[in-house]
């Protein structure tokens, strides 16, 4: 078998188990759903280890450009066969993609949370903080990088190098679950529906009475028999009474109020569209 077709093979091989154990985990109605992290973890482990072992004797097993890329800048991999395998990962990728999506097909509409199928296939932070998320990315990238040169210093018994290379990819997603971008956390926002004009939900409403434990709130607990600014946007159309917010007016996503956001100077924090950075 050729290289790029033993590379093609090896990461669609790859993306099929790994890709298919987070879908079985975070897509409605499966056997597996809600099964947790630890399964997530153990079933990229485990697919790590059968596509090295299905085609590591033809091609190597890199399955990741990053690893095409490491061993060629030290010399441990020509530079001229770095455009096929990255090629071949590329197109196995989506190879096996789509094989996940074709598997699971019926569970993409039975699964109401955009965030859970975007998952499936791409990664993004539990906290969404871009130095903190960088730097976790590239401690993974490291670790990774380093243990497999590690491996790759000692000998073992014949068909045993596979087993310790899974064994890197599950220390590594056990450790390391939090804080980088994982496949089993949802993006940590998902832009909020905009609200219809004069209808807002409590949730989102600008919080108008005193905080508990603030001197006003001492001195006077009785509940205030006014109206409430809500009450009388109950009904959908604008009135003078109840006008329509700018953000409405303009179209601008609507934001909750980040703890400790004065509501009185800023009732509605206005945004940009989440954008596919932001989402995957």
């Amino acid at each position: 078998m050729p290289v790029f077709w033993a590379e093609l093979t090896g990461t669609a091989l790859l993306i099929v188990l790994g890709d298919g154990v987070v879908a079985g985990v975070l897509l409605r109605h499966s056997k597996s759903e809600n099964a947790g992290w630890i399964v997530i973890t153990i079933g990229w482990a485990l697919a790590v280890t059968l596509a090295v072992y299905a085609v590591g004797s033809v091609s190597g097993g890199h399955l990741n450009p990053a690893v095409t890329l490491a061993l060629a800048s030290v010399g441990e991999f020509a530079w001229a066969q770095v455009p096929t395998y990255l090629l071949a990962q590329l197109l196995g990728a989506f190879l096996g993609a789509c094989l996940v999506w074709l598997h699971y097909l019926p569970h993409w509409r039975a699964t109401q949370d955009p965030a859970s199928k975007l998952a499936v296939f791409c990664t993004a932070p539990a906290l969404r903080h871009a130095p903190a998320n960088f730097l976790s990315e590239a401690l993974g990238s490291f670790i990774l990088l380093f243990g497999l040169t590690a491996i790759g210093a000692h000998r073992f018994a014949e068909g045993l190098g596979p087993m310790v290379v899974g064994a890197l990819v599950l220390a590594i997603g056990l450790s390391s679950a939090a804080p980088p971008a994982t496949r089993s956390t949802p993006p940590a926002t998902s832009a909020p529906a905009s609200p219809t004009p004069c209808s807002r939900s409590p949730a989102r409403a600008p919080r108008t009475g005193p905080t508990r434990g603030s001197p006003r709130s001492r001195r006077s607990s009785a509940p205030s028999l006014a109206p409430s600014p809500t009450a009388r946007c109950s009904d959908a159309s604008a009135s003078p009474e109840c006008p329509v917010p700018p953000h409405v007016a303009s179209g601008a996503r609507v934001y909750p109020r980040r703890p400790g956001e004065s509501a009185m100077r800023r009732p509605w924090r206005r945004g940009p569209s989440p954008g596919w950075w932001q989402l995957c």
